[in-house]
């Protein structure tokens, strides 16, 4: 019962990651130079031109919050995976995952990333999709689609 208190506490979090604009603001930035960069170029590009910061710094929450899927039930972690991924998408990332991959696989994927740089562009859209260009390196293992297609 703790845990599911817990978890509803994390969800809740999650859906309180605000809007890009005003998680930026939020942010200490680099310079003043960093932010004029950020809101007075309405066209960004590419990668390049955005932002890059932890996922968990952009969402203000760490990894190790983050409870293993094991100590989950199945209901609990389908919840906690949509607010994660709802928190995320409001960064303007979004996470690719093939349809069939586990609830237990796409958690463990989601938290494998948490720490690492991801950009947010005011006009640009962030995916990642796990693919490695090579299907016997990929993280998605039976479940990537390269592979069942040239497998």
């Amino acid at each position: 019962m703790k845990l599911a208190k817990y978890i509803g506490q994390l969800i809740y979090d999650l859906q309180q990651v605000k809007a890009p604009q005003q998680v930026l603001r939020a942010l200490e930035m680099e310079s003043a130079d960093e932010h004029e960069r950020l809101l007075f170029r309405p066209n960004l590009e590419g990668p390049e031109d955005a932002i890059w910061r932890n996922l968990g710094e952009w969402l203000d929450l760490e990894r190790i919050q983050f409870p293993p899927a094991e100590q989950l039930e199945t209901p609990l972690l389908a919840r906690l995976i949509d607010a994660m991924i709802g928190a995320i998408s409001r960064l303007n990332i979004s996470f690719v995952f093939p349809h069939d991959l586990p609830l237990t696989r796409r958690y463990a994927l989601l938290l494998a990333h948490w720490d690492e740089q991801v950009p947010y562009s005011a006009t640009g859209q962030w995916s990642i999709d796990f693919c490695a260009g090579w299907y016997e390196a990929c993280a998605l293992g039976d479940y990537c689609t390269c592979r069942r297609e040239f497998g």
